[in-house]
């Protein structure tokens, strides 16, 4: 008896560590050459819960994230977890667009703002985030 409440308690808590683990979007890694990208969950509908954020470069700097230093002509990629239902799109905040989420950044210098999006079985989600190239 004792071993079968156990095994029913270890259910009970994977089922909820599961559940917990699918309140958010899956969190795309995001690379510039070898260069790690830190990337902003922004807005997301994701099972029952959806969320609008401001304009992608004012919502940046409300935040005070700081861009990240890139060679101009690096490669973008970006990977997301899970299983997606449509290719994952990139934008950049200057009307350029190009899927499937390889981009090259521009040469010439300056802050540029990105947002990249997804769609799940769950829901979708954009997650935004910026470059500098010096």
């Amino acid at each position: 008896m004792r071993r079968w409440l156990l095994g029913l308690l270890a259910v009970l808590v994977l089922a909820a560590t599961a559940a917990c683990a699918s309140k958010e979007p899956p969190v795309p890694t995001i690379k510039a050459g070898e260069t790690l990208i830190p990337a902003v969950l922004s807005t997301h509908c994701w099972t029952t819960r959806c969320a609008d954020y401001p304009y992608p470069p004012d919502h940046l700097r409300s935040i005070g994230y700081q861009p990240v230093t890139v060679p101009g002509g690096a490669t973008l990629t970006v990977t997301f977890p899970g299983n997606l239902v449509t290719p994952p799109t990139i934008h950049r905040w200057d009307g350029s667009t190009a899927t499937p989420s390889v981009l090259v950044i521009p040469p010439e210098s300056g802050i540029y703002t990105y947002d990249v999006g997804a769609r799940w079985k769950q829901g979708s989600a954009a997650y935004i985030f910026q470059v500098e190239v010096k």
